[in-house]
């Protein structure tokens, strides 16, 4: 079972980070497009995806943001905030087999609204490539 963290806003500094890694699998993949009906051939497609230069399968850029979802609502800061925006970009691919480390550093607190802005990204082990970067706004609910 996994365990949800409880932070609140008052438990947060400008500059905190945390990361945490996954293993993209084609099962991650394949869940995304059964949820979403996104089922281009770059993503669905070995052969297809190789014979365009990429390594494998392409994850979905927001199966990657949805990474970042998981480490905002489980991991930092938890079960009392609430995702208000984001914005991203996706410089280059993931694929299924890559090993991902998914992190997020506190870039602005606003103590009278208690909302906090994060710099989030998704790099590549290995490559070390930015598969996806962004910022997110989030709000606490308590």
């Amino acid at each position: 079972m996994t365990i949800v963290s409880s932070f609140v806003f008052e438990d947060f500094r400008e500059g905190q980070a945390f990361a945490f890694d996954h293993a993209l699998t084609a099962a991650d993949i394949d869940a995304y497009a059964a949820a979403t009906g996104d089922v281009s051939p770059l993503h669905m497609d070995e052969v297809f995806a190789r014979e365009r230069g990429y390594g494998g399968r392409v994850a979905h850029g927001l199966l990657l943001a949805g990474f970042v979802s998981r480490l905002i609502g489980v991991h930092f800061p938890g079960k009392n905030c609430l995702l208000h925006s984001a914005s991203f970009s996706f410089p280059s691919p993931a694929c299924a087999g890559d090993l991902l480390t998914v992190s997020a550093s506190v870039s602005q607190l606003s103590q009278a609204s208690k909302v906090m802005v994060l710099q989030v990204a998704v790099l590549v082990k290995g490559s070390g490539a930015t598969a996806a970067r962004g910022k997110v706004q989030l709000g606490f609910t308590g």
